[in-house]
């Protein structure tokens, strides 16, 4: 019998661009930072603490989780692969819960 899944969607399609102001960059770069430990946490050890309350949330078992993430343009050009490979080295959990790919917007 196939498990019950459950679909996390993250858009990060609003990144600053290499010429963005640097307070906008620090912004950037501390929304990975946070991303990549609620990832990790997440789906590294199953559970995440709020850091202003303290309650605890654990990932539901016995389902199959699918994770789809809008990776910024963070790369000069158009090169989704490429943007693919930045990301999962800034969020890299991502590498180890699955096969990361590409999907296009037509599928």
């Amino acid at each position: 019998p196939r498990l019950p899944s459950l679909s996390l969607f993250l858009p990060l399609s609003n990144v600053p661009q290499k010429d963005a102001r640097p307070e906008d960059q620090t912004a950037y770069k501390q929304l990975i930072s946070e991303l990549s430990w609620f990832m990790t946490s997440l789906f590294g050890f199953g559970s995440v603490q709020d850091p202003s309350t303290g309650e605890m949330y654990r990932l539901p078992g016995g389902m199959e989780w699918r994770v789809y993430v809008e990776v910024p343009s963070c790369t000069a050009g158009d090169d989704p692969a490429a943007d693919l490979e930045l990301f999962l080295g800034q969020v890299p959990i991502l590498k180890y819960i699955g096969i990361p790919r590409l999907i296009s917007p037509t599928e």
